[in-house]
């Protein structure tokens, strides 16, 4: 998870208790009717183990939530960043094709920005096609030349993990935003150093980063070492 790396270099020291969602992942595809019902059983999962708020690391998801109210905190992407996009002449957003339906990005960006449904290079980075990623990236390239872009959004949690790559092969002039690391200072700013403990559900296989496999970290290595209450319920953030 993108977030995960975003969380470990601010605090390399975190207590990180994290299993991937492989069981409803992707979510970018879905209807709003199906994430709201997985988000619902996250509330419950999380209300049960007796957590302190949900965050979540999903541009997808989020657009489900943000205006939903719950019984416990939910942290969801857009809040507290957004807003300075609009200062941006013309930006371009990537993202899944319901976080555009949803107009999000469209409402930030007051209308002015150029907005993709990034469908093929999400999926590229899902099953690790690093000669997909590059021949996106390169498209990407050659719209933000011809469109004059001065901007680009990283509307889906896959494209944080390609950050790095956006840096490498977009003008330098172009800026490069990107909510989920944001959040990772937001988390960090509130809880404090060390005290953070992440939780999901799915499989423990490796899913850290599907392109730079060097970088990867199994869910079992997470799970090692995960803070506990006296009761045996873990305590922290739960997040997906």
């Amino acid at each position: 998870m993108a977030l995960l790396r975003d969380l470990c270099f601010l605090e390399a020291n975190a207590s990180i208790f994290f299993v991937a969602d492989a069981k409803y992942f992707p979510y970018g595809e879905k209807t709003r009717e199906t994430l709201s019902n997985i988000f619902d059983f996250h509330v419950a999962a999380a209300r049960l183990l007796g957590f302190e708020k949900i965050v979540v690391a999903c541009n997808t998801m989020s657009t489900v939530v943000m205006d939903e109210k719950y019984k416990i905190p939910v942290w969801h992407l857009f809040q507290g960043w957004g807003e300075h996009l609009s200062m941006y002449k013309r930006p371009l957003v990537l993202a899944t094709s319901r976080t555009i339906e949803s107009g999000v990005y469209q409402r930030l960006t007051y209308g002015m920005g150029v907005y993709h449904k990034a469908t093929y290079l999400i999926n590229a980075i899902q099953h690790g096609d690093v000669d997909g990623v590059k021949r996106c990236l390169e498209d990407i390239r050659n719209m933000v030349i011809s469109e004059k872009i001065d901007a680009i959004i990283l509307g889906c949690t896959h494209l944080s993990f390609i950050r790095d790559m956006f840096y490498q092969t977009m003008p330098p002039s172009v800026e490069i935003e990107d909510p989920l690391w944001h959040m990772a200072r937001r988390i960090f700013a509130t809880t404090g150093a060390g005290q953070v403990i992440l939780e999901g559900v799915g499989s423990t296989d490796p899913v850290y980063n599907p392109i730079d496999a060097v970088r990867s970290i199994p869910g079992s290595e997470v799970i090692r070492g995960c803070k506990r209450s006296k009761t045996g319920l873990i305590q922290g953030i739960w997040l997906f």
